[in-house]
């Protein structure tokens, strides 16, 4: 965010609350560009412009909160660039940044190639055939699945006609020839609508449709509106936002302000409930947003889908009730980590036996430390554990969630989660299945270090009653 005139800061998010700690300097004044992981370390990167014709900077992000300013050398922007994204554009493994400019020398696409170490090479402008008369917007997507990038756009006939185009992405910044698929729309988003592992092109205008991708690339589709639309409505994405298992779609419009949502009624992921729930109100552009749109992100770090925007001006978000917190904490604070923290367990989704809807996350760990929840129907008092660092929660009839995909590793973030299938509830002799009205002790194991050498630590527990 902004902080202080043209300063930049980031507000680190306090797990288990809405609440953020205080503003720390990101060491940048400027504008933020684009945000994305340039070196492919796992941590996301800040595109900066810095004031005063100051040129461009890159703020690395190291992970755990730490950041450095580079230069970025060979990176020159045309005045009047309209959109930036980041996109491995020539297939080599990292991400370089595509700029969609519609002003300026626009309509064009040109594309910058990433030559890691924060080095970029000259800009290269996308050919696409001569007299073919792009009017935009670019949008990039990966409509066949082939693994090379593809382009949809607009294209114009003549002063009458519009047509919307795709190019099919051969590798190294590479295309074949344009194919027509459908008359020109307002607007285009990228997304998998049906599921089926294929980019489709959804577009808006007065109605909202889509081309569908497939083996072939993007195909023709007749002209027919998903949803009904009362005024005009801006494609956000879709996502199972209500818990049912099927994938809603997300709509934005710019007219009211209103952010609303259809709901899934059909496996086909294509069929959706006429009349829309009313998500958000009043909502307006983001706040440093690239895309000026609202934003669906998991901002609760609760397993869905919450709303960021702007409303009335200042920053806000609109928090997904449909999975909230689940138990309650015990036998804490754990013992600290070698990162000065302690260890936490948390539980996200639902109580409910047959919703089978329950998520552990262990976090604040230290960083790559590999770990696992065990479980247990009984508790104890915080216990020292020999040769751990930690403490131990649990007592009893003990389980390690130790199968295939269960073990975590805490990564750049600090943390792991695991879905549990509360059928299968690991204890000493097999496999349980939770039953209303019982109650299960949750806790993270997970390596640590310490000045004597390598050791082990635990979270605090979790409890959890079940309905």
């Amino acid at each position: 965010i902004g902080h202080r005139a043209s300063a930049l800061a980031w507000l680190r998010g306090t797990a288990g609350s809405r609440s953020f700690e205080a503003p720390q300097s990101l060491g940048a004044d400027g504008t933020p560009l684009l945000v994305a992981d340039f070196d492919a370390d796992g941590v996301d990167e800040i595109l900066v412009e810095l004031p005063n014709a100051g040129g461009l900077r890159m703020i690395d992000g190291l992970g755990g909160g730490q950041f450095a300013l580079f230069s970025t050398p060979g990176l020159v922007l045309v005045p009047g660039d309209d959109r930036l994204m980041a996109n491995d554009f020539d297939g080599d493994g990292d991400l370089d940044i595509v700029v969609d400019a519609l002003t300026g020398p626009g309509p064009v696409l040109y594309w910058i190639p990433n030559l890691l170490g924060f080095n970029f090479g000259a800009s290269v402008t996308v050919d696409f055939g001569p007299s073919l008369n792009p009017v935009g917007p670019f949008v990039v997507g990966d409509f066949n699945a082939d693994g090379h990038t593809d382009v949809a756009f607009g294209r114009l006939q003549t002063i009458f006609e519009q047509f919307t185009v795709w190019a099919e992405g051969l590798g190294g910044g590479a295309f074949a020839p344009v194919q027509d698929i459908g008359p020109s729309t307002a607007s285009d988003r990228v997304f998998d609508l049906n599921g089926d592992g294929f980019d489709d092109l959804v577009w808006w205008g007065g109605l909202i449709g889509w081309f569908p991708g497939g083996p072939s690339g993007l195909q023709p589709m007749s002209i027919e509106s998903l949803v009904p639309v009362a005024n005009q409505q801006f494609p956000l994405g879709v996502a199972d936002v209500d818990g049912d298992g099927l994938q809603d779609l997300m709509v934005w419009s710019p007219a009211t302000g209103e952010v609303l949502g259809y709901r899934g009624n059909s496996a086909t992921q294509t069929s959706f409930d006429p009349s829309p729930a009313l998500v958000a109100a009043r909502v307006a552009l983001p706040f440093g947003g690239t895309d000026n749109v609202p934003a669906l992100v998991d901002f609760g770090a609760d397993g869905d889908l919450d709303l960021v925007a702007g409303q009335e001006q200042i920053p806000a978000w609109f928090e997904n009730v449909a999975r909230g917190p689940v138990g309650d904490a015990f036998c804490g604070p754990a013992n600290p980590n070698s990162t000065g923290a302690s260890s936490r367990i948390l539980g996200v989704g639902s109580g409910d036996v047959a919703a089978n809807d329950l998520t552990l996350r262990a976090i604040d760990l230290p960083a790559n430390a590999f770990g696992f929840f065990i479980v247990s129907q009984t508790s104890q008092p915080a216990t020292p554990v020999v040769s751990s660092s930690g403490l131990l929660c649990l007592d009893g009839d003990i389980g390690r969630y130790v199968g295939p995909g269960q073990i975590g590793s805490s990564g750049v973030s600090g943390s792991f989660f695991l879905e549990l299938d509360l059928t299968t509830i690991p204890q000493p002799l097999g496999f349980v299945a939770a039953q209303p009205g019982s109650t299960w002790h949750f806790q993270a194991w997970h390596r640590d270090s310490s000045p004597a050498g390598p050791t082990s630590n635990f979270t605090d527990g979790l409890r959890v009653t079940f309905e």
